[in-house]
């Protein structure tokens, strides 16, 4: 879950910078002109920046977190739908991109820009954090019905001291945007 909200927020900022670049400073003089050298040499270290955040985050993790969220009765069905989702979805960005970006030119890194930070509140509210939990605890976990944004803080059942109490995990007395935003 971390690394989702890691790779999000990177894969985010290095999308401003290659779109604002691609809009504001490739061309100074017009498309009819050449192009600015130093816009597209950084435009190529922020893709650069992309790719390793893409490839160390959300390219393998979304299969490993398929794998241990599932409930072992239909984890078989849920993992296919979902790799079919993966390629019709890889399919379709790469059949209409080239459409996308003749038309909207470098905006296009502003609908990406857009669906990245979707994803990083869709991992926050949605994901709960299933690092160093067996496949029968992630189970409980859902059953037990913990907030995602609360499950970093949860402990199985077989390992729970007196002082804990579940009860905490499963609602929010006071949201967490009233602890980040209101008044003390």
């Amino acid at each position: 879950r971390r690394c989702l909200l890691w790779g999000a927020a990177s894969m985010t900022a290095c999308m401003v910078v290659f779109a604002s670049v691609g809009v504001t400073r490739l061309w100074p003089n017009g498309k009819k002109n050449g192009s600015s050298k130093g816009a597209g040499n950084c435009m190529i270290v922020f893709t650069c920046f992309y790719l390793f955040c893409f490839a160390t985050t959300w390219a393998p993790i979304p299969f490993v977190v398929n794998s241990e969220t599932f409930p072992l009765r239909v984890k078989s069905k849920c993992m296919a739908i979902a790799q079919a989702c993966n390629w019709i979805w890889g399919f379709l960005i790469g059949f209409f991109t080239p459409f996308i970006s003749g038309a909207i030119d470098f905006y296009y890194g502003y609908v990406f820009m857009g669906c990245l930070v979707f994803s990083y509140f869709y991992v926050f509210f949605f994901v709960p954090e299933t690092k160093g939990l067996t496949l029968e605890e992630v189970n409980t976990l859902w059953e037990e019905g913990v907030l995602p944004w609360k499950s970093p803080s949860w402990v199985p059942p077989n390992k729970r001291g007196t002082d804990y109490n579940a009860d905490d995990l499963m609602h929010d007395d006071q949201p967490f945007y009233k602890k980040m935003f209101g008044k003390k």
